[in-house]
């Protein structure tokens, strides 16, 4: 009953290996001349005594790997899954242990007596890590399966990007100014560093924020953030840049008119700028000179400490003083006869002889109305006054041939001024 034969065959063997069975010759000498390559056969009635006697294990199951969908590995929840051992196949109740291991540590169990090929994890912790599986049931344990590929879990941001400027500032003073615009990009600063000392998750590379730029004046805050390829985004990089694109604010002004030879005429300079501030400041008062007639141009430039600049410039006329012109506006007068107009040009010295001036008649109703034209004198030259002592400036107006009515009489002196005054012709 208990009878058995074993029967070895070996195939083509190599000439040159000495231990062959087709070696032995005679009976008795298997030992001698096999060595360590002979077979030790034993016999075990019960399939436990023989499991155990003969330590054998059961096929190792198949590695871990991420089950389809299971990629929130920045939650930690997803399925690992293996392919079960053979024996699953032929024996009821094989159960698998599944382990874990970090970058910075050793194997350690998850979970066992797990009765299906897989496992859900609800929250792993932060890590790189790896799994294995082993199988047990009617018999020994059989050996852990080969690692897994490495499974990042990773919830933590990158390190946040550094905010690079352009350029230096124009100006590096007040906090550091830029000139019209200023451009502000971010670089990232690699990958997160998990608690295992292990790098988190790769950078999704169009996730970082772009260049920004700045054209309007005033201060300006500028931030950045990347993200990994798992979702994580990072805090914030920022930096403060400050930008001048206004001119400085510049006001100049002078009085319209001003008295020949006059003294103490000055112009009113005020110069400001809310930016970077005042590198060339022409705020206060500057003289005006009336030592000749006609237009003083006072012109005056203010530049900010970025480089803008404003140009602004205001006129004085520089003029006689004029006397009341007679006669006075309104006056009666026979037609025929003639009619002086007289008035007097003086500096802030006094009375001058020296200057000049014309008389222009219009008719205003009654005769002929049109423009203005040359009068006419019996006594003067022409249209020009004739000067006299003390200033006094005087023209004999011819009204023969000008009829009855109003007409306007215009003055203009060579300081460029005009003025008027009417007579009535009865």
């Amino acid at each position: 009953e208990e009878f058995g034969v074993l029967q070895m065959r070996t195939m083509l063997p190599n000439k040159s290996f000495g231990y062959a069975a087709q070696n032995v010759t005679t009976a008795g000498t298997d030992r001698a001349v096999m060595g360590e390559y002979l077979p030790t056969v034993s016999y075990d009635k019960e399939p436990a005594s023989f499991e155990s006697g003969q330590g054998c294990a059961w096929a190792n199951p198949g590695t871990p790997q991420l089950a389809a969908g299971s990629s929130a590995q920045n939650t930690g929840g997803f399925t690992v899954e293996w392919a079960p051992s053979r024996e699953a196949a032929k024996v009821s109740g094989v159960t698998y242990t599944l382990q874990h291991k970090s970058a910075d540590g050793g194997w350690v169990t998850v979970a066992s007596g797990l009765s299906s090929p897989s496992y859900t994890f609800s929250s792993e912790a932060q890590g790189t890590w790896t799994y294995r599986v082993s199988a047990s049931g009617e018999g020994a344990e059989s050996q852990f399966s080969a690692p897994s590929a490495e499974v990042k879990v990773d919830r933590t941001g990158p390190p946040a990007p550094t905010a690079v400027v352009s350029r230096a500032p124009d100006y590096a003073g007040g906090g550091g100014w830029y000139k019209g615009s200023v451009m502000v990009s971010f670089a990232s600063n690699g990958t997160a560093t998990l608690p295992d000392s292990s790098e988190g998750a790769a950078l999704e590379g169009a996730s970082l924020t772009g260049v920004q730029t700045y054209s309007t004046s005033g201060s300006h805050t500028a931030c950045g953030t990347v993200a990994d390829v798992l979702g994580n985004v990072s805090a914030q990089g920022c930096v403060t840049v400050q930008v001048d694109a206004t001119p400085p604010s510049l006001s100049v002004s002078c009085p319209a008119t001003a008295e020949l030879d006059s003294s103490g005429v000055t112009a009113t300079v005020a110069a400001s700028d809310g930016q970077s501030g005042l590198a060339q400041d022409p705020s206060g008062s500057v003289a005006i000179s009336t030592g000749s007639l006609g237009q003083q141009t006072v012109t005056e430039t203010a530049v900010d400490n970025v480089g803008n600049e404003t140009t602004t410039s205001c006129t004085t006329d520089v003029i006689y003083a004029f006397s009341r012109l007679a006669p006075a506006s309104g006056s009666k007068h026979k037609a025929g006869n003639p009619v002086a107009v007289k008035f007097h040009l003086k500096d802030a010295l006094g009375y001058v002889t020296d200057g000049s001036g014309t008389l222009e008649v219009a008719p205003v109703s009654g005769g002929v109305t049109g423009s203005y034209k040359p009068a006419t004198s019996t006594t003067n030259s022409g249209d020009r006054f004739q000067a006299g002592k003390g200033g006094l400036y005087s023209y004999s107006l011819s009204t023969t041939g000008l009829g009855k009515g109003t007409f306007s009489l215009r003055v203009t002196v060579n300081d460029g001024t005009t003025h008027t005054t009417s007579i009535n012709l009865k």
